[in-house]
């Protein structure tokens, strides 16, 4: 009876390590452990997990509607500046429908001991491409969606009427300050977004 048991532990402990060495073998091949359990099943390999569409940050977009005039806004952000004193962001749809109303945004938050200025005449200015029409193209505080004292943003809406990619461009003025000094700065924009017929 004790010779059965010895023998039935070293079968079931040989198995155990022969397991752990196939394991082993897989992750050196970088064969995912998922793929190679259903191998050994003799079953078909079950499907990777798609990659995400954009890291938060490449402009993924949500369509609101539908029929091809959805309105369409931008997800993610991406940084446009990092200074000392503020960060800047911008979130703008990469591809929108000819005739589809889209949004862009644009935020401004200054960093730690420093504050938006609102006395300052903050204006933000935006030059659309050719065949694209913004509803407003100049913007002051009294526009931005929110204003305070540590975050300024805006929205922009705009509609294509052609198909084709568009460069936006525009500026942004405004003022970081400290309780003792004020800082008036200035940042160039850009952008490009697809247009679909």
């Amino acid at each position: 009876m004790n010779s059965m048991r010895c023998a039935l532990s070293v079968a079931v402990v040989s198995s155990l390590l022969f397991a752990l060495a196939c394991k082993k073998d897989e992750a050196a091949a970088g064969t995912p452990p998922l793929a190679a359990e259903a191998a050994k099943a003799g079953e078909p390999a079950p499907a990777a997990e798609p990659e995400p569409a954009g890291a938060p940050g490449d402009g993924q977009v949500v369509a609101l509607g539908s029929g091809g005039k959805a309105k369409v806004v931008a997800v993610g952000a991406r940084t446009i500046a990092d200074t000392p004193t503020y960060k800047m962001t911008l979130a703008a749809p990469p591809k929108v429908g000819k005739g589809a109303e889209a949004t862009v945004t644009l935020e401004i938050r200054p960093k730690e001991g420093w504050k938006l200025n609102k006395e300052f005449p903050t204006k933000l200015t935006i030059v659309p491409p050719a065949g694209v029409k913004v509803k407003k193209s100049e913007q002051t505080v009294a526009d931005a969606v929110a204003f305070a004292d540590k975050s300024g943003k805006w929205s922009v809406e705009f509609q294509a009427e052609s198909p084709g990619g568009k460069d936006f461009t525009g500026t942004v003025k405004f003022a970081v300050c400290t309780e003792t000094s004020c800082d008036p700065k200035k940042e160039q924009l850009a952008w490009k977004v697809a247009v679909a017929e």
